[in-house]
């Protein structure tokens, strides 16, 4: 006859040891879970980042193939009416701010403006673009060295066209041009100082800066 004792010991034993081995067991299933949790986590992300560039690489040829040209059209429609209204827009650019100023007559400002239904064929392919990069779903970033400056550049040729349209601060591609041109300002910025700098610490090492100099025309000799 078996003893009780010994039975309920060797019974618990043995229960201890599967409770090891379980303990164990379920630490190395939930090492590799998480480890397939991890590699899953990864590939996600890889994913997710080649659709971005994917997205952002078809965007930017839309930017050249259909912006571009609605560009050109619009400036050939302003140019055969003789308006340089446009050319007369100076934007004023600090750290979180741009202002506008416009050095133009009313007669100049009005024919600039009547091309507002000129410019939503434009208007409208911008903010198609800027919507991919506003709502993180393409590859901001990348798009902003690929066309951040020309982008800019389009939208401060038509600056008051721009700002003109309702709620336009509420816009995409008017978001997207804020942080983009707000960007290049500062980048701008920082070269000059990097420059400044660079100047400095030649004249401090004894080595010679040169100074370029324009006299204004009709100034003669001084």
């Amino acid at each position: 006859m078996l003893d009780t004792k010994v039975w309920f010991s060797n019974l618990r034993s043995i229960i201890e040891l599967l409770y090891f081995i379980a303990t164990v067991g379920m630490g190395i299933a939930a090492f590799l879970a998480l480890r397939q949790i991890s590699t899953a986590k990864k590939i996600n992300q890889f994913n997710c980042k080649r659709d971005a560039l994917k997205i952002t690489a078809e965007q930017c040829l839309i930017f050249k193939d259909e912006i571009i040209p609605e560009v050109w059209k619009l400036n050939d429609l302003i140019k055969n009416k003789n308006c340089t209204f446009f050319d007369k827009i100076v934007l004023e650019k600090k750290d979180s701010s741009i202002k506008m100023k416009i050095q133009a007559s009313k007669q100049e400002k009005d024919l600039g403006m009547s091309f507002a239904n000129d410019f939503m064929p434009l208007h409208n392919s911008l903010e198609g673009f800027a919507i991919f990069f506003t709502n993180g779903i393409g590859d901001e970033k990348v798009a902003f060295d690929t066309v951040g400056e020309a982008y800019c550049d389009i939208i401060e040729q038509y600056f008051p066209l721009v700002v003109f349209q309702e709620d336009h601060n509420k816009r995409a591609y008017f978001k997207l041009y804020l942080k983009w041109a707000l960007r290049l300002h500062q980048q701008s910025t920082q070269e000059k100082i990097s420059k400044l700098q660079q100047e400095m610490d030649s004249l401090k090492n004894g080595k010679t800066v040169q100074i370029e100099y324009s006299q204004p025309l009709g100034t003669g000799d001084f």
